[in-house]
């Protein structure tokens, strides 16, 4: 559990750094319902998903470098340290996934739609306690499952936004 606390505190960091994939299709993508222009709105998306997908592969390139930086920052005991670092590997492969729910979160709050991004995240919610009580109680693959099942449920999350925008 410290593992994943552990290396949970370095994915808050590293994804906060993208918050403005989300405030940013707010405030454009309002603007531009508010002007009635839909092809904007729609060009907002197709720029920001293209600027989520670029950055997510910029952090599964870097990430053996940046969890090498920040497991040296980060201090716990080595066993800490390399369930944190399971966990790691298991998430990371969900980067690409987490920006672009963060593009869609903004795109649907700034078109007044808060109902679709309420049921992507609780369907993506559900779907990672379900993997977590399976990974980790029932296989269990501890701190590695931990990470999968948030990966998983960052796509699944994903998968309900495409489907609700189209």
């Amino acid at each position: 559990m410290a593992g994943a606390a552990l290396s949970g505190i370095l994915f808050d960091f590293m994804f906060w750094m993208f918050g403005f994939l989300r405030m940013g299709t707010t405030g454009l993508t309002a603007q531009a319902v508010g002007e009635k222009n839909e092809k904007e709105s729609i060009f907002i998306l197709v720029r920001s998903i293209s600027l989520a997908c670029f950055f997510g592969a910029m952090i599964l390139i870097f990430s053996p470098w940046i969890r090498e930086i920040g497991f040296q920052i980060l201090e716990g005991s080595s066993e800490v340290k390399m369930a944190g670092i399971s966990y790691f590997d298991a998430r990371i492969p969900g980067s690409i996934a987490v920006l672009c729910n963060y593009v869609f979160t903004g795109w649907f709050l700034g078109r007044g739609k808060s109902s679709v991004v309420l049921i992507a995240t609780v369907v993506g919610n559900g779907i990672n306690v379900i993997l977590d009580v399976w990974f980790i109680f029932k296989l269990g693959w501890e701190a590695y499952g931990a990470g999968l099942a948030t990966s998983i449920s960052q796509f699944g999350m994903l998968l309900i936004f495409i489907f609700l925008f189209l």
